[in-house]
This record gives C-alpha cells, structure tokens and sequence, in this order.
C-alpha cells in the first residue's frame, strides 16, 4: 500500500470500529451474550455467581475489530472474499465459545484463576484475530 492508501485505511478502520463498536455492544451485543449464557448454562447447569456475564463478553469486540479491517480494506478497493469473512466471524463466535466454556470450568474449582484464564484467552483471541486477518488477507501488501 501507498502511504496515502495507508492514511485512508486507518482513518476508515477507527470510523467503522466506532460504528460497529456501538452498534455491536448495545444492539448485537446484549443477544449474543444472553444466547451464549443460555447454552453455557444448559451445559454447566450451574454457572457460577460471581462471574458477571456483559456484552463485551460476548466475543464482539474481535469480530468489530475483524470486520472493520475488512471494511477499511474495501474503501480503498481491496479485493475481500465474502466466504473468507463469514468463515472467520463464525471462527472466532466459536473460539469465543469455547473460552467462555473454559473460564467457566476454571470458576468452578478457582475465581482467581478464573480471572487468569481470562486474561489469557484475550491474549489468545488477539493472536487469532491477527491470524485470520494475515491468511485472509495474506496478498494485500501493507
């Protein structure tokens, strides 16, 4: 990319990142979140009280951020593959699923390290989200 295609990818990456962002944490959000408790609770029985479940939890965040790349890249007429996007959403739905499933296991024997484990998945979902964004997106030269 050039550098003036560069400036135009941050400044469209923040615009749709704040977009999304409040759209996903107060309409999205709050139903994903619900929908992943529900199941969590069907599988656990018995989720623990102290773990406090909100919309950041439900694994939102990653997917703005991936989907506001995807945008910014749009705006400055990149190729994208609608298939390669759907695919990565429903990957990191389910790898947050997955980590909720873990931090609730942890909960049961340990709050403390229930609180490490999720410190950690995060670690874990920044690393595949640049994953995804780097073998989705591996022919765009940055």
């Amino acid at each position: 990319m050039y550098l003036k295609e560069k400036i135009k990818f941050v400044l469209y990456f923040v615009v749709y990142y704040f977009v999304l962002l409040v759209f996903g944490l107060y309409v999205v959000g709050p139903f994903l979140m619900d929908l992943q408790y529900r199941l969590l609770d069907l599988i656990f029985k018995d989720i623990s009280t102290q773990l406090v479940f909100v919309a950041h939890c439900s694994g939102i965040i990653s997917i703005v951020t991936y989907l506001s790349v995807v945008l910014a890249l749009l705006t400055i007429n990149k190729r994208v593959i609608f298939k390669k996007i759907v695919t990565s959403v429903l990957l990191l739905l389910l790898y947050n699923l997955f980590r909720l499933s873990v931090i609730v296991w942890v909960a049961k024997k340990s709050i403390e390290q229930a609180n490490t484990t999720h410190v950690v998945s995060w670690f874990l979902v920044f690393g595949l989200l640049i994953l995804l964004i780097l073998k989705d997106f591996k022919k765009i030269k940055i």
